[in-house]
């Protein structure tokens, strides 16, 4: 299921920057079905002389491109565009370079090749919290409260912790995977806490899930679900945690916990943001933020094969 479209996402306007020329088209050409304004450009320069006629509320763009990086069109767009979110896309191989442009301020990345639905929900998600940021901003100016809660249970009033509220702030209106580390006992749930209630999906489930609790051999019935017969035992169809978030956001805590064979379907769910549960065959779209957390050192269990790059890449983008 995509995001509903937000009311105010009327008359929002979307750059896209890709060489391919029918990729390009075919993506314009999806969000004009939605009722998104899309304009495409093949080129930084073409994209250039679209911004300076048309203002853009979104700018989606490749990583490569024929007259330049598309790092470096990021850099200048944040710059000259600064509040206009940039999303990016790439191929697989250049995925760490996505991801340090997301740790710079690019929105989220898209990994080619993806589905044109997943990429509609991935717009539809960015714009939603354009407008919605928008209507913030007209309440502060409007002398209403500023809507962010800080506090709800972290404990002292240090610097440190002003520093933690402030990026907390800063990342939880944007619908990016957040991946929170740290010794047990520092406060990881509190985070993903405050992160999820100072969402736009505040008023969505907020589910949790204890990784390290649940046996191996249970873990991708629990997260995705099962139908009837899928194993012994299995007597009814069963929702997993993901389709009980639907439209919030899931806390995976101990994620390192995860059996390897279960982490697999779970970057499906991060780049397709769909689900199949277990003994069936039919995807299910999701419309759900991810929160991890975990105290092991993850580049150590990368290394010794515990924890899969590719998985960490997708998590750790903020």
């Amino acid at each position: 299921m995509s995001p509903k479209p937000h009311q105010s996402q009327e008359g929002l306007h979307v750059l896209i920057v890709e060489d391919d020329e029918i990729m390009r088209l075919s993506l314009a050409d999806r969000l004009k079905m939605e009722g998104i304004h899309a304009v495409a450009a093949g080129s930084i320069a073409e994209a250039r002389r679209c911004l300076a006629q048309t203002a853009a509320d979104m700018v989606i763009t490749d990583i490569r491109l024929p007259d330049g990086s598309g790092q470096d069109f990021f850099h200048e767009v944040s710059a000259a565009l600064p509040g206009v979110p940039v999303m990016v896309m790439t191929a697989y191989g250049s995925v760490p370079d996505a991801v340090e442009l997301v740790k710079a301020g690019a929105i989220d990345y898209l990994t080619k090749p993806f589905k044109l639905d997943g990429f509609i929900s991935s717009v539809q998600r960015v714009l939603n919290s354009v407008a919605e940021a928008r209507q913030y901003a007209a309440m502060n100016q409007n002398g209403e409260d500023n809507p962010f809660r800080p506090g709800m249970g972290l404990l002292g009033t240090s610097a440190a912790m002003r520093g933690v509220e402030r990026l907390i702030a800063r990342i939880a209106p944007l619908d990016s995977s957040v991946l929170i580390t740290g010794e047990s006992g520092v406060g990881k749930e509190v985070v993903a806490n405050m992160i999820h209630h100072n969402s736009r999906r505040r008023n969505k489930p907020f589910i949790k899930v204890n990784c390290a609790a649940i046996p191996a051999n249970l873990v991708e019935s629990e997260l995705f679900g099962h139908e009837k017969g899928a194993f012994t035992g299995a007597d009814k169809r069963r929702i997993g945690r993901f389709e009980q978030a639907e439209g919030g956001t899931i806390f995976l805590d101990e994620i390192a916990e995860i059996p390897p064979e279960t982490q697999v379907k779970l970057l499906r769910v991060l780049q397709e943001r769909e689900i199949v549960r277990l003994g069936g065959s039919e995807s299910i779209p999701l419309d759900v933020r991810i929160l991890a957390a975990t105290q092991v050192d993850l580049q150590t269990a990368i290394a010794s094969e515990r924890f899969r790059s590719d998985l960490f890449w997708r998590l750790n983008v903020i």
